[in-house]
């Protein structure tokens, strides 16, 4: 399948490529409302988000966690700044994105 098999080495690599898209998209969020660290006031901001949504002031270490943390991370922070989260539950319980669902 498209996932690989829980556990293989192909499973690690597809979740540290997953990691980083998400650690990518948290980035492009921020910049996408005009947030970034280049000036005091986006840096309070930056901070304040990553403390609210991450429970870190460190950008360093939301890039240590895991998958599922970067991910529920991200889809606070993207409720918050888009007002809908970027997953939502199927009846089958399964998380989808958003993003993915066509119109």
């Amino acid at each position: 399948g498209i996932i690989p098999e829980l556990g293989s080495a192909h499973d690690w690599k597809y979740r540290e490529e997953q990691r980083q898209i998400y650690l990518e998209k948290i980035q492009n969020l921020m910049t996408e409302h005009g947030i970034s660290g280049r000036s005091q006031d986006g840096k309070e901001r930056v901070i304040a988000l990553l403390k609210k949504h991450f429970q870190t002031t460190a950008w360093r270490e939301v890039e240590s966690y895991k998958l599922d943390e970067i991910k529920a991370g991200f889809d606070s922070l993207h409720t918050e700044l888009n007002g809908a989260p970027y997953f939502e539950k199927t009846n089958g319980g399964a998380a989808v994105q958003l993003d993915d669902v066509p119109l």
